[in-house]
């Protein structure tokens, strides 16, 4: 039986969402600007995703030339699955997996 080692990753607040999207994105596969993209989409909204609305937030907040680079950026989101369609109403929702549900995750690496 092989030894199990904890790693403890002291964290602000602040910097939780960043950290958590970090420590994922191995599952994502994310550039750092689509993280950055991700980042400041969840800080707007944990429901809302890509409307005109947060697109404008988004190009204003990042420093985007136009709107059409948050599109980009969004599409890019799709493609990787961060963003899915909501099965249940028009449009779509964030992957559960990027959104925490606590301020205390364990995440744990198994190797089969």
């Amino acid at each position: 039986m092989a030894n199990i080692k904890t790693i403890r990753i002291p964290v602000s607040q602040e910097d939780f969402l960043m950290t958590y999207l970090t420590s994922i994105n191995g599952i994502l596969n994310l550039t750092s600007k689509e993280q950055r993209v991700l980042h400041k989409m969840l800080e707007i909204s944990t429901e809302i995703t890509g409307t005109k609305d947060i697109r404008q937030q988004l190009k204003d907040a990042l420093a985007f030339k136009s709107v059409m680079d948050v599109t980009n950026m969004i599409k890019a989101l799709k493609d990787k699955k961060v963003i899915i369609k909501n099965s249940e109403l028009k449009g779509y929702q964030y992957n559960p997996v990027v959104i925490p549900t606590s301020l205390k995750i364990e995440i744990d690496f198994k190797i089969v």
